[in-house]
């Protein structure tokens, strides 16, 4: 916990302007990475007090990304290579970074910042 708190220090200093944190909201169907989720949740509130958190539902994210709340990721990583236009020779170092592209891409579309594309 002591090393995410570190890194999200780091992080609101060198990427700072910004006001508002978007992240998307945590879910577990097990009770022991349920409870992982919340401190680490609990941790990035404390080290963010001073940001406003939005967060995003997976659905959400997977519905506005793709049209179908229930898409699996490759559905949520083709859409995201479509709102950015990443030829197939880019690759993603893996599912979060793909996923954290589709948080702040719903929340541009959800604040008609960019227009949803179908």
């Amino acid at each position: 916990l002591h090393v995410i708190a570190t890194e999200l220090k780091k992080a609101s200093i060198e990427f700072a302007p910004f006001d508002t944190i978007i992240r998307e909201k945590g879910f577990s169907r097990f009770a022991q990475t349920t409870q992982a989720l919340f401190k680490v949740v609990g941790i990035s509130d404390l080290v963010l007090r001073d940001y406003a958190i939005e967060e995003i539902s997976p659905t959400t994210i997977k519905r506005v990304m793709t049209g179908d709340g229930k898409a699996d990721k490759k559905a949520v990583e083709t859409a995201v290579r479509r709102y950015l236009n990443l030829s197939d020779d880019f690759i993603f170092i893996s599912d979060d970074e793909s996923d954290a592209c589709a948080v702040i891409l719903t929340h541009l579309v959800e604040k008609k910042i960019i227009e949803k594309r179908g």
